[in-house]
């Protein structure tokens, strides 16, 4: 893969949230810490109360990294898979 080649990651947490109860300024800061991290789109479904995000990540390393160490265990503060 070329050095400037991207990762871009979906997850979704089994669990429904009104969207003003999802602690976002602790996961933003969390998230900014992993490695090669570069941006994310917050998801939450109206309807549903679901809540998930797009992250970009600097490369398929690091964005394996991310959905095999850092998202199950923030996963599992919530409770969920």
């Amino acid at each position: 893969m070329p050095s400037d080649a991207k990762a871009f990651v979906y997850t979704e947490l089994q669990i429904a949230l009104p969207f003003g109860d999802v602690p976002w300024a602790e996961l933003n800061a969390e998230i900014r810490k992993q490695p090669g991290f570069v941006n994310k789109t917050w998801l939450s479904g109206i309807g549903t109360g679901s809540v998930g995000g797009f992250y970009e990540f600097d490369s398929v390393e690091n964005a394996k990294r991310f959905v095999t160490g850092y998202f199950p265990g923030e996963a599992r503060k919530f409770g969920v898979a």
